[in-house]
């Protein structure tokens, strides 16, 4: 590992955003004033109350959902996934963990479902959380591969999915 450099999730989605020119309305980070305020009522409104309050909330957050949510096991691509439960039209956040904090720090960006899947399928990320800004609903994708939603339209998107992935 003699003089290898290993980029921080936020240098290397930010050195992806200007080299391959993506523009700020399809995927941006937020603000550093937003930032933490936003994560605040992400928890508060999806995580059960007993964990919404702790630093690492989120951390394997899905454990932690309130109910009802609803889930499916995707594979090793499940990013592709969340076309097929996203409207394309729709500004979402998409929460990006920290590689080297063990997952209790997020990256909050404002984006759009095609660069959210390209900047995934890019960084090899394998665990990050996608929210409607209105705060209808959370969707999820664990390192276990399982997509997981709690709120509406998404959770019933999933259990349609589900459904047509059961019958093939």
């Amino acid at each position: 590992m003699s003089g290898q450099h290993y980029a921080s999730t936020r240098d290397e989605i930010e050195r992806l955003v200007q080299h391959y020119r993506i523009p700020a309305p399809r995927f941006h980070e937020v603000g550093k004033m937003q930032w933490s305020s936003i994560l605040s009522t992400i928890t508060q409104t999806f995580i059960t109350s007993s964990h919404a309050g702790s630093e690492s909330a989120l951390m394997r957050g899905y454990n932690h959902l309130q109910e009802p949510h609803v889930s499916y096991q995707v594979g090793t691509e499940g990013y592709r996934e969340i076309a097929k439960l996203i409207d394309r039209t729709e500004q979402v956040w998409f929460l990006a963990p920290e590689r080297f904090y063990s997952g209790k720090q997020y990256w909050v960006y404002e984006a759009y479902v095609d660069a959210i899947q390209w900047i995934i399928e890019q960084t090899g990320t394998t665990e990050y959380y996608i929210v409607s800004k209105k705060l209808q609903w959370l969707l999820c994708e664990t390192h276990h591969e399982v997509i997981i939603g709690t709120g509406e339209p998404i959770s019933g998107r999933i259990q349609k999915r589900k459904k047509e992935l059961d019958d093939v």
